[in-house]
């Protein structure tokens, strides 16, 4: 079942200045008027469940606001998950968006798309674009590759990348 704009405004108030939303009325009694709705989960989203759904806050909040869940992914310009203020929220692609994301955990150069490449024994940098690995080159530091990579990620995504120099 989708859930309905008239629905979410129902059941929730959303402030668009901090992006929190709490409740109007409850679906059961578990939910008093006027609590903050919705948790923290594993990955820092607010989830709200409403009618046996887990929404997303952020695409709730895009919703509340504009009137329909877009088709297009919703970023986080800072990059907190959890930071659902209108002006903090924008819509892009899904690969625009993966341009914003944090680095992954099972890095181990502490760079985004630097890693070790032990058979020439130098740093490699590389990026995607439009699905495409694109070779960088070979450095001796990190920071090397690192720099080659931040100047390419703001080529290829500009307002998007998240990447800053060192």
């Amino acid at each position: 079942m989708t859930l309905s704009l008239n629905r979410l405004k129902e059941l929730l108030f959303c402030d668009p200045d901090t992006g929190i939303f709490t409740w109007i009325s409850s679906t059961n009694n578990r939910r008093p008027p006027g609590e903050t709705a919705g948790y923290i989960n594993s990955l820092g989203y607010v989830q709200i469940g409403i009618d046996c759904g887990h929404y997303s806050a952020h695409r709730l909040a895009w919703m509340y606001v504009h009137g329909e869940l877009p088709e297009l992914d919703i970023d986080h310009i800072n990059g907190n998950p959890s930071d659902n203020r209108l002006e903090n929220l924008r819509l892009v692609t899904h690969q625009q968006n993966m341009c914003n994301r944090k680095k992954r955990n099972d890095n181990s150069s502490g760079y985004p798309g630097v890693c070790f490449h032990k058979t020439n024994n130098k740093w490699h940098a590389s990026i995607r674009v439009k699905g495409k690995r694109i070779h960088l080159g070979y450095f001796k530091t990190a920071k090397e590759a690192y720099d080659k990579y931040v100047e390419a990620s703001k080529k290829y995504h500009s307002q998007y990348t998240r990447a800053q120099p060192l």
